[in-house]
């Protein structure tokens, strides 16, 4: 039986809450799952030579038309550093040889073809017969049902008659609204990333999350990063969240928009820039054969309690039989304070234990997380409740879609 209601009890004061589907404070607070098609990110590609990069790179960055820079209010709020994409670089990795995407030798063969939503570019490499497309595109996502994610995904082509061994490195340069320097929130670890990390092989998170403010009741936009997408589409080998090589931090390998495959592991709080680096490690693309590689990036859900001490981020698809992540946040946490997981019928705890101690946050962030998973049993919609020992409690609702 649970410290604070049993389970019947629970179900009935969720059922009160039910009605509310996913309501979450996002960056467009209220908006979230509301049917609205207006994209809610605007996407603008390095397309032509300028002083800084001297070849048409077809990077890109994401802005958030009207939600305003206080700071600076003829500017929106932002998703990447540089308006263009210019600080956010993609490298591959050919047969051990390291070639930056849009720069010789490689030529373009589509610069800005048209999609639903975005834009595909194709580049080849002659000398290889590789062929590279990458495609950008706008769409809804999974966490907020409204029009807010970018998806990005890259298909090597391999036209040769021989095979070749190649890997990509995409470095996307955070800006979260108006932090550089976001800590990430990432799933099963004990504290905030405020310094650097670095995932291999399984060990790669589902996701990524980043408030513009650890003020759990002005949080401002919530970043969210989605390495396993599904459909096909390979996830990162390799996650690593550090600095942004800024060639001030004078370390090998930090050459900004120039920095090749390797990107220097340096702590976030030296230089407060911080950057989520993707690896794709080589493999062999047989002769005629393709790779086909992938993420997202764009708003997520996170919501909060009155008294702004708990927060609550789901992720996931949010279909029938896949789990979804319940990563609670916990604001100046006590000495022995656990949570407690909370869900109604149709919903079934299948990772985490149900009563969890609360790690006590370091640095100045003050943020503890605690994760669960849940999986749906069936299409509908529910709520997940999160109950401190202190006695605080917050809950959320969530709709599950049939698969």
């Amino acid at each position: 039986m649970s410290s604070f209601i049993t389970k019947q009890r629970a179900n009935v004061f969720f059922a009160i809450f039910i009605p509310v589907v996913l309501v979450a404070i996002t960056g467009f607070t209220g908006r979230a799952g509301d049917g609205d098609d207006k994209p809610k990110i605007a996407l603008r590609f390095h397309t032509e030579p300028d002083k800084r990069v001297k070849v048409a790179t077809m990077r890109f960055g994401m802005s958030l038309p009207g939600l305003k820079n206080p700071n600076r209010p003829k500017e929106d709020k932002k998703l990447t550093e540089d308006p263009q994409g210019l600080t956010s670089t993609v490298c591959l990795r050919i047969d051990g040889e390291e070639i930056l995407f849009g720069y010789p030798p490689g030529e373009w063969k589509e610069k800005e073809g048209k999609l639903p939503g975005g834009v595909r570019s194709v580049w080849r490499l002659p000398g290889k017969k590789l062929v590279i497309m990458q495609a950008v595109t706008v769409v809804k996502g999974s966490q907020t049902f409204a029009v807010d994610t970018c998806h990005i995904r890259y298909t090597i082509e391999n036209r040769d008659d021989e095979a070749h061994q190649v890997g990509l490195r995409f470095l996307l340069d955070t800006y979260i609204g108006t932090n550089d320097g976001a800590p990430f929130i990432i799933p099963s670890e004990k504290e905030l990333c405020q310094t650097m990390k670095e995932f291999k092989g399984e060990q790669v998170p589902d996701f990524a999350q980043a408030l513009e403010s650890l003020d759990f009741k002005k949080p401002g936009v919530i970043a969210h990063i989605n390495f396993k997408i599904g459909g096909g589409v390979e996830p990162p080998g390799r996650v690593a969240f550090t600095s942004w090589p800024d060639p001030l931090l004078k370390l090998p390998g930090a050459d900004a928009w120039m920095t090749k495959w390797k990107v220097p592991m340096v702590s976030i709080q030296d230089s407060m820039d911080a950057a989520a680096v993707l690896y794709w490690d080589e493999k062999e693309i047989p002769a005629g054969g393709k790779r086909t590689l992938g993420f997202t990036y764009g708003l997520g859900n996170f919501s909060a309690n009155a008294a702004g001490n708990l927060g609550l981020i789901l992720a996931g698809n949010f279909q029938d039989g896949s789990d979804v992540t319940v990563l609670a946040l916990v604001k100046d946490a006590k000495a022995k304070e656990t949570l407690t997981l909370h869900v109604t019928d149709g919903l079934a705890r299948s990772q985490g234990a149900e009563t969890q101690t609360v790690p006590i946050a370091k640095g100045e962030a003050r943020v503890s997380p605690v994760t669960w998973k849940v999986r749906p049993l069936r299409a509908g919609t529910f709520a997940v409740g999160i109950e401190s020992s202190t006695g605080a409690f917050h809950h959320q609702g969530v709709r599950i879609n049939k698969k």
